[in-house]
């Protein structure tokens, strides 16, 4: 029994937790498809660059008070090995990450032995200027790497060339969080690594765009939200989302 509080439908389980508490909950082979925005650990000495002795150096950076200032690296690791876990045979994972750290992002994955990594870049098609002598790249763009597990057929379904997906960035009066991602983008994503009857996990799920992605294009959905303001705020949404769609086809078990 859980101690947090859980927001459940048919096809919702929404937890006001971390993703390792979440994680620890999953069953192994239940999950379709991991999509999610993880901290980009940007706003401290944090530990990017990996050494050939395999351990990684640290270096200081102040870029934004979203980050978790008690995430690490190693968090990270971790996660990505319950991710793993928790996948089925040739489920996918598609996680964003700080376009600098796509590397280690890479070897992480490579470590916990996820096949088929390759890169997804969302092109912004209005960006925020940026105004820094010290970046040399505009925010026009975020990446993302996509790996699958080992032992079963992956799901990519009409991806597109290039692994290049144009959205804007929602700019809209319900936008509540710094990260806060593209729902259309979300929901062709989905459609692509995601059966049509299944499982999609968050484990950071911020605004719940990867659950409102999921509702609409007819997925169940789990998600992982510690904060409780973010969590109040996706709760309203995703109830909102429910009114305005048809239930999904698969939905979630007690």
């Amino acid at each position: 029994m859980t101690k947090h509080s859980v927001f459940s439908t048919e096809e919702v389980k929404l937890h006001n937790a971390t993703a390792e508490e979440v994680l620890n909950l999953l069953e192994p082979g239940s999950i379709d498809l991991v999509m999610t925005d993880p901290p980009y650990i940007i706003s401290k000495d944090s530990g990017f660059s990996k050494g050939g002795d395999g351990k990684f150096n640290n270096y200081s950076t102040d870029y934004g008070a979203w980050d978790r200032d008690e995430f690490s690296i190693e968090d990270l690791e971790g996660i990505i090995g319950q991710m793993k876990r928790v996948l089925k045979p040739g489920g996918t994972a598609l996680i964003f990450f700080d376009i600098w750290k796509l590397s280690t992002l890479w070897d992480m994955l490579e470590g916990q032995g996820f096949e088929g990594i390759d890169v997804v870049e969302w092109q912004k098609t209005n960006p925020v200027p940026i105004n820094s002598r010290h970046n040399f790249l505009t925010n026009a763009r975020e990446m993302a790497l996509v790996a699958h597990k080992p032992g079963g057929k992956p799901r990519i379904e009409d991806a597109r060339e290039f692994g290049v997906y144009p959205y804007p960035i929602h700019h809209g009066k319900d936008r509540f969080h710094p990260t806060q991602k593209s729902l259309p983008l979300f929901e062709e994503l989905i459609g692509v690594y995601a059966p049509e009857v299944g499982t999609v996990l968050d484990c950071f799920s911020g605004s719940a765009t990867t659950g409102v992605a999921a509702l609409n294009t007819g997925r169940a959905y789990i998600g992982c939200e510690p904060d409780p303001e973010y969590f109040e705020k996706s709760v309203e949404r995703l109830k909102q989302c429910e009114k305005k769609r048809p239930k999904a086809a698969g939905g979630l078990g007690a």
